[in-house]
């Protein structure tokens, strides 16, 4: 990654140009995304039926919820620990932490299999599950072992290939489009359209890998040799190359513990709902959410970008940049918050009648309600990245412990008394919790970069903040 220009966007001088830049790629998949959303959910509606396409939606749920509990984040921890062996040419030490993620993600992935298979097998009939449904879950777990392809995610961000990561995704959501139509067509049933999803992520694992694999041939000047993956860091010699593996590891499952509560909090609601109301109510409730969601996607994706920046930034002690960056990302989300709540009100009803083929009465109050939650959501996007970037990832996962054990109990009190608008009202009360908790933290250490930058100039080499 260089420092001073990426090759994703030419003429960038800036962190906050880069970030732009490179978002911009991410910003156009989900727009890409989000349009064949529009145009592939109705079908599946059509040839499914709102409950039919209520279950599919309880499966895929559980399978990504499974993915992405098991799934350790070698993306982060690789941009995190190869960034600055990258900028000092040290090719050796990049391609040892990149077989590192691939055995990480291939691990991960095996657990998720047997956890999805086990899981299956005791929680089916507590979630409601007829045991066709159930043995349909069964037969599409193993999928969830090459579900995990964070190694070449983190490659690809590495080395400010964010065109690369848009065309993978956006070929992904192609062929499911292909494959919905085609099952909308021929009048297929719940069974044709999972396997429709199990054959885009196989095709998702397979762009990703390649695309990894080139990258780094390209980029490193050296092939990449199977050879390093069975030599793991418990050998001398792959310790040779990095051999702070302790940290390195306690990163990972520190970064990891967050993103496993946060996929935890945002697919259990799926699952709850559909145990608690039914396939059809988890079909409307889901649907809606894709719809607030996508109307803030422009704001939401840039995490993506900002994780890297921030790692250069942080590397360097650039702390006058990094305070400056932070600001101006808030400020410009929170410009952005209002409109998107103006589209939601004025577009997400419409919207969501179309894509569920019926009028759905309290829509628009439903849309406002989940818009909201995710507007505080978007205002959390900033202030993650720092937190794990200045190695507060223990705050993180505290945090959301805490906000997942509170957000169940209440989920089911208002669900009971509410419906989908209580499992609404809980998603807001949660988002609007870790944004108070998040900004406490982010607060602080942005005192503490403003106290450093007001100390005698310039930085010492190795400086961090206390």
């Amino acid at each position: 990654m260089s420092a001073s220009r990426s090759p994703s966007c030419p003429t960038a001088s800036t962190p906050l140009s880069r970030i732009m830049g490179n978002a911009s790629f991410v910003v156009l998949e989900q727009a890409l995304n989000a349009l064949c959303s529009f145009i592939y959910v109705p079908w599946c509606v059509q040839a499914l039926g709102l409950g039919g396409f209520g279950e599919m939606l309880l499966l895929t749920s559980y399978l990504s919820l499974v993915s992405s509990i098991t799934h350790l984040q070698s993306w982060k921890a690789l941009l995190h620990f190869a960034t600055a062996p990258h900028e000092r040419g040290k090719a050796a030490t990049v391609q040892r932490l990149a077989a590192v993620a691939m055995q990480t993600d291939w691990a991960s992935g095996l657990a998720g299999a047997l956890l999805g298979a086990a899981g299956i097998g005791l929680c089916a009939p507590l979630l409601g599950w007829s045991p066709h449904l159930a043995t349909l879950g069964l037969l599409c777990t193993p999928v969830v072992l090459i579900m995990n392809t964070g190694w070449a995610i983190g490659i690809m961000r590495l080395f400010d290939s964010f065109r690369t990561t848009t065309s993978v995704e956006f070929a992904g959501t192609c062929l499911r489009t292909l494959g919905c139509f085609i099952g909308w067509k021929t009048h297929q049933g719940l069974t044709f359209f999972l396997l429709v999803w199990c054959a885009m992520q196989v095709f998702l694992f397979l762009l990703s890998t390649l695309s990894g694999l080139h990258l780094l041939r390209r980029r490193l000047n050296r092939r990449f040799s199977p050879v390093l993956l069975w030599q793991g860091p418990w050998t001398e010699r792959g310790r040779a190359p990095h051999p702070d593996w302790a940290t390195f590891w306690k990163f990972t499952f520190s970064v990891s513990s967050g993103n496993f509560l946060s996929a935890l909090t945002r697919q259990l609601s799926t699952l709850l709902i559909g145990a608690w109301l039914g396939a059809a109510e988890v079909a409307v409730f889901r649907v809606a959410s894709q719809i607030t969601r996508a109307l803030a996607k422009p704001a939401s994706v840039l995490t993506p970008a900002l994780y890297p920046e921030f790692v250069q930034l942080r590397d360097k002690n650039d702390w006058r940049g990094f305070r400056k960056t932070v600001l101006l990302l808030l400020r410009g989300i929170l410009l952005a918050a209002g409109l998107i709540l103006l589209l939601a009100l004025a577009a997400g009803a419409p919207l969501l009648d179309y894509m569920l083929h019926h009028h759905f009465a309290g829509g628009r109050r439903l849309i406002t309600l989940l818009a909201l939650s995710v507007l505080i959501d978007v205002a959390t996007v900033p202030m993650e990245p720092v937190l794990l970037v200045m190695n507060q990832a223990a705050h993180v996962f505290h945090t959301r412990l805490a906000v997942l054990f509170l957000y169940v109990p209440l989920l089911y009190l208002l669900v009971r008394q509410d419906g989908i608008d209580g499992a609404a009202w809980a998603s807001v009360s949660a988002s609007m919790l870790l944004l108070l908790c998040f900004w406490q933290r982010t607060a602080r250490l942005l005192r503490k970069m403003h106290a450093r930058m007001r100390q005698i100039p310039p930085l010492q080499a190795g400086d961090t903040l206390p």
